[in-house]
């Protein structure tokens, strides 16, 4: 993950942030990612929303080129 920001809106904080998927994943693994993520960082009390931005990278040999 990376470009992670956080802002109140009003007494709520959003966090907006994104994630790298490797680009041979489909549009749906992608998207269950994303939701996982979102799930996962809305479960801290103290976050009222997350925002998952999705990057897809080349991955070779373990290295994100």
């Amino acid at each position: 993950m990376d470009d992670i920001k956080a802002h109140y809106v009003g007494t709520f904080i959003h966090l907006e942030l994104t994630a790298r998927v490797d680009a041979d994943s489909t549009t749906a693994e992608s998207h269950d990612i994303s939701e996982a993520i979102r799930a996962a960082v809305e479960s801290v009390p103290s976050v009222d929303r997350a925002f998952v931005h999705i990057e897809p990278i080349r991955i070779r040999a373990g290295t994100p080129f």
